[in-house]
């Protein structure tokens, strides 16, 4: 598992891998910074037409084929890790701390993040997540509503993995107070939502069907997923998608590597 200030983004690596999400390599940034390994894979990606409180946008319900493994940052890039490689972190209202997520950070930004982690690191090459990259991380194996099942408030539910709008109180917390999905990723659902690479489409139509960012054409805003510390049940939802404008920062987005 990787320790340092380069686990804030989330970034690819091709080379091979074990059949299961395994831990990454080693190397010595800053302290907090950890990823695992996700090996190549195939999923269905979107909700299908009769999944309680899906959208239209998050259809059709498609599969997706990753013939590549890749590295993923077990948590939000937190104001610690983001003032250690930009010097200071934008206002924080909503929870302030080094283990809080960051959040007012615009898309555009989070590129300038990236940016100076390549610089510090060129053994590795960091990025935003696609957003199929992203859904097919937060599923971690399942196609349930919630990755941890169908029912918000099963035994197993929200208040135990997710600071969703349930419970968090109106602010973010800490990263990892919550349990992991399977695949050892926490927050992947509340806290903060986390900002993807590709540009926002009104559905899934023309879809990247290979795990690439879609890119082409360019549109207004952004996409990001996984629901905040604000989100109700819809939010929280695997499927669930918004898009934002890539030039604003946002009280409840931030991103992961």
């Amino acid at each position: 598992m990787r320790n340092s200030f380069i686990v804030i983004a989330v970034f690819m690596v091709f080379f091979s891998c074990s059949d299961d999400t395994t831990t990454g390599p080693s190397a010595s940034l800053i302290p907090g910074m950890e990823f695992v390994t996700v090996s190549a894979g195939e999923f269905q990606m979107g909700a299908p037409e009769d999944e309680f409180e899906s959208s239209a946008d998050e259809r059709p319900l498609h599969p997706v084929t990753f013939s590549y493994s890749f590295q993923i940052m077990t948590t939000e890039v937190t104001q610690g890790m983001w003032e250690e490689v930009m010097g200071s972190i934008p206002p924080q209202e909503n929870g302030l701390g080094s283990d809080f997520p960051v959040y007012n950070v615009s898309w555009q930004q989070c590129q300038d993040f990236i940016s100076e982690m390549n610089n510090l690191d060129s053994d590795f090459y960091y990025r935003l997540p696609s957003e199929s990259e992203w859904e097919y991380c937060c599923r971690a194996g399942t196609s349930t509503r919630y990755y941890w099942g169908d029912d918000l408030y099963d035994p197993s539910n929200i208040t135990n993995f997710a600071w969703g709008g349930f419970g968090a109180g109106g602010d973010t917390h800490p990263v990892s107070g919550k349990r992991p999905n399977d695949w050892g990723l926490y927050d992947m659902i509340g806290n903060v939502s986390e900002w993807c690479q590709d540009w926002s489409h009104f559905n899934y139509e023309g879809a990247p069907s290979d795990g690439e960012a879609w890119e082409n054409p360019a549109t207004q805003d952004r996409i990001f997923r996984g629901g905040s510390f604000r989100s109700p049940s819809p939010g929280c939802r695997s499927a669930f998608r918004d898009p934002a404008n890539p030039n604003i920062g946002h009280d409840d987005i931030g991103l992961r590597l």
